[in-house]
C-alpha cells in the first residue's frame, strides 16, 4: 500500500485521484489534522466537475473549520463556494445565513434567500416554498413596514435610504421567484413611491406592468402602467411590444384591444424598418396581422418592407397568404393581380403569371371590362408578343403591384 507522502504526491498531479483522497481523508481525520483535511476537501471540491459532489466537500470544510478551527472567515467562504456550486444545498445555505444573521448583515442573508427561492422553485417542493416564504417575511418584514409608513409621511420620505430601496429589492425578487406575485407587485408599487430618479421609475413600471399581464392577470392594470411608461419614452419598443401584448391578449375586454395591438405593433415595424432591421420588422407585422388579419397598414407595410429588402420569394409567400385569408373576391383578385405583376416581372415566372390570371378571370364578376380580354391574353401567352405590355397596363389593374426598382 502507498504510503501517505505517495499519496500527497499522487493528488498533486492528479487533484481528482479518488484513492488518493480517501486514503488521506481517514489519515488526517484520525490523526485530528483538520488544517490539512480542510486543504484535502477544497482541492478536491476544484478538481472535479459535479457541482454538486463539489458543493458537498466545501460545506464539509466550512464545518472542520467551524467546529474544530474556529475560523468562521474561512467557513464563510466555503459556504459561499458550497452555495454558488449548488444553491440547493440545503445544509450549507443554512449555515451561511446562520453567520449573516448572527452578524446583523441582513443583504447577504436576503441574497442567500434569493439564490434558494430561484432554486427552490424549479422543484416545486412547496413545503420549501413555504419555508422560504416566512424566512423572508421575518427577515425584511419590520423594516418594509417602516419604509411604508415613511413613504406614507410626507416628512418622513427623506429618512429612506438606498439601502432600504434595496431590501425592498431583494424581498420583492424572493417572493417574485417562488411565485408570491401579489406580494411582489406591492413591493413594486412600494419602491415606486420611494423612487425619485425618472428612469429607475419607468424600469419599475415596465417590469411591473410586465408581472401584472403575465403572472398576475389584471390586463387593465398591466396596460395602465405599460402605457405610463411608453408616454414618458415613446420609442422603447419594448414597452411598446409589451403594451401591444395586452392588448392582443384574448382576455382583453376592449373590444379595440386587438386593433390596437396591431398599431403599436406596426408602429414598432416601421421604426424597425427605418433603422434596416428587416427581420424585426417583418416579426412586428407577423404579430400585427395575427391581431387583425388583413390589417390594412400592417399588409402595406409588409410588402414595403419585403420589397424594399428584396425579400421576393417572401413578398410572394406573403401575397399568398393574403389571397387565402382575403375576405371578399375583389379583395382577392387585388392581391392576384400583385402576385402575377411579381411573377411576370421580378421572379419571371410566365408560367405561374398566367396561372393566376386565369384564376382572376375565373372570379371576375361577367361583363367586367377587363374580363373580355382575359381569355385571350391567357390563352395565348406563351405566343404573343404583345402579352407583358398589356399585363402592364394600369386599366387592367396590375398597377398596384410596385416593382422593386420603383419602390427603392
Amino acid at each position: 500500500m502507498p504510503s501517505e507522502r505517495e499519496y500527497e504526491q499522487v493528488l498533486q498531479n492528479e487533484p481528482a485521484n479518488g484513492d488518493a483522497f480517501v486514503a488521506l481523508r481517514k489519515a488526517y481525520r484520525e490523526s485530528n489534522r483538520f488544517d490539512r483535511l480542510v486543504t484535502l476537501y477544497e482541492t478536491r471540491a476544484q478538481a472535479i466537475d459535479d457541482q454538486a459532489k463539489a458543493a458537498e466537500l466545501f460545506y464539509l470544510a466550512a464545518e472542520v473549520r467551524l467546529d474544530h478551527l474556529s475560523d468562521t472567515s474561512g467557513a464563510e467562504a466555503d459556504l459561499a463556494h458550497a452555495v454558488s456550486r449548488d444553491a440547493s444545498h440545503r445544509k450549507a445555505a443554512k449555515r451561511l445565513k446562520d453567520i449573516y444573521r448572527e452578524q446583523g448583515r441582513t443583504d447577504e442573508y436576503l441574497t442567500m434567500l434569493e439564490m434558494e427561492a430561484v432554486a427552490v422553485a424549479r422543484t416545486k417542493d412547496s413545503a420549501r416554498i413555504d419555508e422560504l416564504k416566512t424566512e423572508a417575511e421575518q427577515a425584511a418584514g419590520q423594516e418594509i413596514k417602516r419604509i411604508a409608513r415613511a413613504v406614507a409621511t410626507p416628512a418622513l420620505r427623506g429618512s429612506i435610504t438606498a439601502k432600504n430601496l434595496k431590501t425592498v429589492e431583494q424581498a420583492r425578487k424572493i417572493f417574485a421567484a417562488i411565485g408570491e406575485y401579489q406580494t411582489a407587485c406591492r413591493l413594486y408599487e412600494l419602491e415606486l413611491a420611494a423612487t425619485t430618479d425618472p428612469k429607475r421609475r419607468a424600469n419599475l413600471m415596465f417590469r411591473l406592468g410586465r408581472m401584472l399581464a403575465e403572472k398576475v392577470g389584471d390586463l387593465q392594470q398591466a396596460a395602465q402602467k405599460l402605457s405610463d411608461v411608453v408616454r414618458l419614452y415613446p420609442r422603447d419598443d419594448k414597452a411598446l411590444d409589451t403594451l401591444a401584448a395586452v392588448f392582443a391578449n384574448p382576455q382583453w375586454t376592449g373590444a379595440d384591444g386587438p386593433a390596437r395591438a396591431a398599431g403599436l405593433y406596426s408602429q414598432i415595424a416601421r421604426r424597425r424598418h427605418e433603422a434596416g432591421d428587416v427581420d424585426n420588422a417583418v416579426a412586428a407585422l407577423r404579430k400585427a396581422l395575427t391581431a387583425v388579419p388583413g390589417h390594412s397598414e400592417a399588409s402595406t407595410l409588409m410588402e414595403r418592407v419585403l420589397t424594399n429588402a428584396g425579400r421576393l420569394a417572401d413578398l410572394d409567400r406573403f401575397l399568398r397568404e393574403c389571397v387565402a385569408t382575403a375576405r371578399t373576391d375583389q379583395e382577392k383578385i387585388e392581391v392576384l393581380f400583385k402576385r402575377a405583376h411579381l411573377a411576370r416581372t421580378s421572379l419571371n415566372d410566365i408560367a405561374e403569371a398566367m396561372r393566376i390570371y386565369q384564376e382572376i378571370v375565373a372570379l371576375e364578376p361577367p361583363g367586367e371590362p377587363r374580363r373580355k380580354s382575359w381569355p385571350r391574353c391567357t390563352s395565348n401567352v406563351r405566343t404573343t408578343a404583345n402579352w407583358p405590355s398589356y399585363a402592364n397596363d394600369s386599366s387592367k389593374g396590375v398597377g398596384p403591384c410596385v416593382s422593386p426598382q420603383a419602390a427603392a
